[in-house]
């Protein structure tokens, strides 16, 4: 059995930032990539391929919004434009670029995260690896939080914040489905089951299966239609 991802909370956020803000020498690379994964909801893959221009202008100056390369498993390319909190988390990305710029003649087609001469991106099990190290050294164990608990952290950090400025339920989670890319409404509901107040869960559960029924529904008539297409091929 799998360990059950979870996010964040607001105590264990604020220590991560700062274990960020902390890290030097070989750790920088992985906080700087991780900074962006907790900062803009982006999946490991996304982060460690953006280029020096996804986040800097020419001048050196940080862009107050990140466009990144949504990872899909079909179809066309996508980018996706997602502010990010300099003030709070862009120390590691900056003193990591000032490094790279240094060590690699950093280029603006470059991969920003890269930490070879060959300019490939970083390893995601190198990344999923310091990235516990710097959960370790912030007091939080590691164990179910992983990368994938710093993209639930910041998605839920979003919903909280829309629905405190007095958004509705249903535009916020819409929202939400942007920002992380997900091409399903209700693979975001699996993202905020445990942020949606109770008063509204029975609500989503019943629109959750109601969708996964259609789903389940479509798929049936597709397999009807391929059986029936099939026959009359056969006559």
């Amino acid at each position: 059995m799998g360990t059950k991802t979870h996010a964040l909370g607001w105590d264990e956020f604020r220590r991560y930032v700062d274990a960020l803000n902390r890290a030097e020498g070989r750790l920088l690379p992985y906080a700087a990539a991780c900074a962006v994964i907790i900062g803009t909801g982006a999946r490991v893959g996304e982060a460690v391929t953006l280029r020096d221009r996804d986040l800097f202008f020419p001048d050196g100056q940080p862009r107050p919004e990140i466009t990144r390369t949504l990872e899909k498993k079909r179809g066309s390319v996508k980018r996706l434009t997602v502010a990010f909190p300099w003030a709070y988390l862009g120390s590691p990305v900056q003193r990591w670029r000032a490094a790279a710029r240094e060590r690699f003649l950093l280029r603006p087609d470059d991969p920003v995260f890269a930490v070879r001469y060959r300019r490939q991106p970083m390893n995601r099990v190198h990344v999923l690896r310091c990235n516990r190290e710097l959960l370790a050294s912030a007091g939080i164990n590691p164990r179910g939080v992983g990368l994938h608990g710093l993209r639930k952290t910041f998605l839920r950090a979003v919903y909280r914040q829309r629905i405190h400025e007095g958004d509705d339920m249903m535009n916020a989670i819409r929202h939400v489905q942007k920002l992380a890319g997900h091409a399903r409404f209700e693979t975001t509901l699996i993202y905020l089951m445990d942020e949606i107040e109770g008063s509204h869960r029975n609500t989503i559960q019943n629109v959750f299966s109601a969708l996964l029924q259609n789903e389940q529904l479509c798929t049936n008539r597709e397999k009807i239609n391929q059986i029936s297409s099939t026959s009359d091929e056969r006559k």
